[in-house]
């Protein structure tokens, strides 16, 4: 693994830190909204999100999607999953003391459970699903939640649609650990949280591997040098609806190059991150968003309450801390453990009659492990309810550059909420707009100064003219105000310039940061435009094609498409073309979102019909002529149905000849009935009532007929040969002879016969006779040896040979008949003899 890929892994890991990972499935999510009917307001108060309090069993479940694409990829497998869906659910386990650069610091024990999958997906050619398993356990800081170490281990494995194909891949893809540990402590989160704030952090980052795989080689351990950096880029809707949290925080991390390491939108009610981005491991890049928290019950209020949260080094402050139940009734005489991480210093402390302790604090000459602009440090002040997990935290912040007053408003700071028709979103710089929208600008007024400010106004101008102009009360060391100005976009496009001013009629110790700026670029929405293929077949590789899409402003667009699988589930792709197929037939829904450079975004809705794929059938083919009656045995050489929903008996079988075996089955023992190319068929039938015939063609020879018998008959009596072989007659008697001859089916009405029945003496006295059965009478008129020679035939002219029967005909002496006397005559009579 290359020093980038080391460097993400451990920044992306560590910025996981109690999560893991995430963002929202959805970009774009509305919600409602009171209307307004001023165009400006204000509200007061200490926007700074200060650092959350844990409990044990504090629990928080998401949704989300896990990128496995790339590793998988990566590791030289064809496959063509992208993301799987799951949930992570994270519990706080205990809180202990772990030494933390030799001092002793409390500490949570976060546990982290992930289940993901991907279903009817392939893997090197085959079908089924894509499962991973993942656990973390996270140890993070409670003054200031900085990550000290985390640990993730992730078992992926392919469940394929048929069992034994894991007898040829192998089917559990990675079982892989990685443990990280991290000097100094990684802060995801830089309290108090201020939208504008930015930090960098310098860490190391140790990683030790262990594991198995099929197909990736486990990493040796590293440790490397990481830089990254961490902007409070904007305050807002994150994307969900969760009470309280419809103002979130989103830190966005980037590396030394720029290139985005992963965000959260974090919630104050909440006590976590809502939504998250992050790089688990190895590249696996996970999306989530939060579904429900259940927080343990809160008896007590702890407020840790300092002087001066703002000081410069070596900076002695009172400190209070008030201990209250759940109904704000104060609790006298409750033991307190006073901490502060920095100079190790701990105290114990007990509260009196008004649940009030003081004590006083040193805030010492450390920095924090993160790097600030005009900022020495911020460290947590950590107040607990002796050997309990009920806690409380203030935040202090050391400066070197401090006035006595000193109010505040930065580009960095404002947040924007655009409303495009209805549908209301937080938007990061830079902004954009179109003509029409609503943007509401919220921008926060900070007094960084020792001393309470004067109250004053905040001006907003436009192009156009003035916005608005708000007054702002009177703010104590740290605290602050938010203005908010609605403004409509105007028809006109480009860039326009939006400004604020503070003004309090009355000296400001460092006026510089009175006056700012935020530029809205106005311009067009972009046109999204898809083209799907008519009439596909299921498992057909389907381009989807929304490369005409573009932007009117100029610039690229990007697309992202929703295709909706057999599952009913929606597959999120990336990209302006791709290739998508389906295990079944159907009519699937595809969504297209189109955005341009400037984060404008169209969409577009289509739907593809998918046809079913016919199953597949074919017969080994006979390479041996036949002779007809004979039997042949034809056999199915393949049979099966890619996309059947029933694996176990993907298709029905059904042969079209009368096979001894039944017609339902894979081979087929029968005679052909016809000769020349004689054509079998068979019949498979699919899930989807679809049928596919397969054929085969034999060669059926010809065969010649046979005689059966031939017989000598003499009136009703049928003659015999004698022991010579001859059959004896006498001269002058009727003969009759009658042939039986056998042929197949097909030649028994062509058959006909030539009798000679005195083959030898008289050659040319030939009798035509036709069949099956035959028949002549004959008389010999001479004694003698006679032959006779009998010989049918087929309409192929094949001959069943002649067969010849001897007959001796016996001589018969003539005689003569008496003569009756014709004495007496008479005279002149006639006399006959």
């Amino acid at each position: 693994m290359g020093p980038n890929s080391r460097l993400k892994l451990g920044a992306l890991s560590a910025t996981l830190a109690i999560l893991l990972v995430s963002v929202p499935i959805h970009d774009d999510m509305e919600y409602s909204l009171k209307s307004e009917t001023k165009s400006a307001e204000t509200s007061s108060g200490n926007s700074l999100i200060d650092a959350p309090t844990w409990r044990i069993n504090d629990r928080w479940v998401y949704s989300g999607e896990l990128d496995v694409y790339d590793f998988i990829v990566d590791s030289g497998v064809s496959t063509n999953v992208n993301t799987l869906t799951g949930t992570l659910d994270v519990q706080v386990e205990s809180i202990n003391l772990v030494d933390v650069g030799g001092i002793q610091t409390l500490a949570y024990t976060v546990a982290g459970t992930g289940d993901y999958r991907a279903d009817n997906v392939q893997l090197e050619g085959q079908n089924g699903d894509v499962v991973v398993e993942m656990d973390t356990t996270s140890i993070i800081r409670v003054s200031d939640m900085a990550v000290i170490s985390q640990t993730a281990t992730i078992d992926i494995e392919f469940d394929p649609a048929f069992g034994w194909i894991c007898f040829f891949i192998s089917c559990d893809i990675a079982s892989i650990t990685a443990s990280n540990e991290y000097w100094p402590p990684l802060e995801r989160h830089d309290f108090p949280l201020s939208v504008g704030d930015t930090w960098v952090n310098n860490y190391t980052v140790n990683t030790t591997y262990s594991g198995s795989s099929s197909y990736v080689t486990i990493p040796q351990s590293t440790s490397d040098q990481v830089e990254t950096t961490s902007t409070v880029v904007q305050a807002g809707y994150p994307g969900v609806s969760q009470s309280g949290c419809s103002v979130s925080y989103n830190v966005t991390a980037t590396d030394v190059n720029g290139s985005l390491v992963g965000y959260g939108w974090h919630c104050d009610s909440m006590k976590n991150d809502v939504v998250t981005l992050n790089e688990v491991t190895l590249g696996l890049m996970a999306r989530h968003e939060i579904d429900y928290s259940t927080l343990s019950p809160r008896p007590y209020f702890i407020d840790v309450e300092p002087m001066y949260p703002l000081a410069p080094f070596d900076f002695t402050s009172p400190i209070w801390v008030n201990v209250s139940n759940a109904n704000g009734a104060p609790i006298a005489d409750q033991e307190i453990e006073f901490r502060y991480d920095p100079t190790g210093e701990v105290q114990t402390l007990t509260t009196g009659s008004n649940g009030s302790a003081f004590t006083t604090l040193n805030y010492g000459l450390r920095g924090d492990e993160s790097s600030v602009d005009g900022e020495h440090g911020s460290h947590g002040v950590v107040a607990r309810i002796l050997n309990t997990d009920h806690i409380g935290i203030s935040t202090i912040t050391l400066d070197p550059d401090i006035y006595e007053v000193d109010l505040k408003i930065e580009s960095s700071s404002i947040s924007i909420q655009r409303n495009r028709s209805g549908e209301i979103q937080s938007i990061t710089a830079p902004f954009n707009a179109v003509p029409g929208d609503l943007m509401t600008m919220t921008v926060p007024i900070i007094n960084e100064g020792l001393r309470t400010s004067p109250g004053g106004t905040l001006t907003s101008q436009a192009s156009q003219g003035t916005i608005g102009v708000l007054s702002f009360p009177p703010l104590s060391s740290m605290e602050s105000h938010t203005a908010q100005f609605q403004w409509l976009v105007p028809e006109s496009t480009g860039m326009e310039l939006i400004s604020f001013t503070i003004d309090t009629n009355s000296p400001d110790a460092n006026p510089s940061n009175d006056i700012t700026e935020a530029f809205i670029y106005v311009g067009r929405l972009p046109i999204a435009d898809i083209d799907v293929p008519d009439n596909q077949l299921t498992l057909s590789q389907v381009v989807i094609d929304a490369t005409t899409s573009f932007d009117p402003d100029g610039g690229t667009v990007s697309c992202k498409m929703d295709i909706e699988t057999p599952d009913g589930e929606y597959q999120s792709l990336h990209g302006c073309q791709q290739t998508q197929s389906w295990s079944n037939d159907g009519t699937y829904d595809i969504l297209l979102t189109v955005t341009d450079e400037e984060g404008d975004k169209a969409e577009i809705s289509t739907q593809i019909d998918i046809m079913n794929r016919p199953p597949n059938i074919s017969i080994n083919q006979p390479i041996q002529p036949i002779v007809i009656g004979e039997q042949v045995t034809l056999t199915l050489e393949s049979y099966g149905d890619l996309d059947t929903t029933s694996p176990s008996s993907p298709v029905s079988i059904l042969w079209n000849e009368a096979c001894m075996e039944g017609r339902i089955t894979t081979s087929c023992t029968f005679s052909p009935n016809s000769e020349g190319s004689y054509r079998a068929s068979v019949t498979a039938t699919d899930d989807d009532g679809h049928s596919t015939e397969a054929n085969a063609t034999i060669s059926v020879l010809n065969a010649a007929p046979e005689l059966a018998h031939l017989h000598v008959w003499m009136g009703p009596n049928r003659l015999s040969a004698d022991s010579r072989g001859l059959f004896t007659v006498n001269e002058g008697e009727v003969l009759r002879f009658t042939a039986k001859v056998e042929d197949s089916a097909g030649d028994i009405p062509s058959l006909m016969a030539i009798w000679r029945p005195d083959a030898d003496y008289i050659p040319s006295l030939l009798i035509e006779d036709y069949g099956p059965d035959f028949e002549i009478e004959h008389t010999f008129t001479k004694s003698g040896f006679h032959l006779l020679a009998f010989e049918a035939f087929d309409n192929d002219d094949a001959s069943t040979g002649v067969t010849t029967v001897p007959v001796e005909v016996i001589n018969t002496p003539p005689t003569i008949d008496p003569i009756s006397p014709p004495l007496p005559v008479f005279e002149d009579s006639p006399i006959q003899i």
